[in-house]
């Protein structure tokens, strides 16, 4: 079975105060790193990016999950959110 860096349980939703709440837990591979990022893009209903925000990790061991959880703010331009592994 081969391991797969990635993220799962990715949560990105906004209540009807403008608050997203963006959550989700990394799994690391086999492969130790200093450090991880991971980017967080906000979209509109076109699909354009409307901003980012960033999360990193550092010395993150073989095989190791990091749960995280952020809050941003956004008007009604928001629609959805898109994660990526840097």
């Amino acid at each position: 079975e081969s391991v797969v860096q990635g993220v799962e349980n990715f949560s990105c939703t906004r209540d009807d105060f403008g608050l997203v709440t963006i959550s989700g837990q990394y799994h690391n591979d086999d492969v130790k790193r200093n450090q991880v990022n991971l980017i967080i893009s906000f979209l509109d209903n076109a699909g354009n990016a409307i901003g980012n925000t960033s999360t990193t990790f550092s010395d993150v061991q073989e095989f190791e999950s990091k749960r995280f959880v952020g809050h941003s703010k956004w008007n009604e331009n928001f629609h959805s959110c898109q994660i990526k592994i840097e």
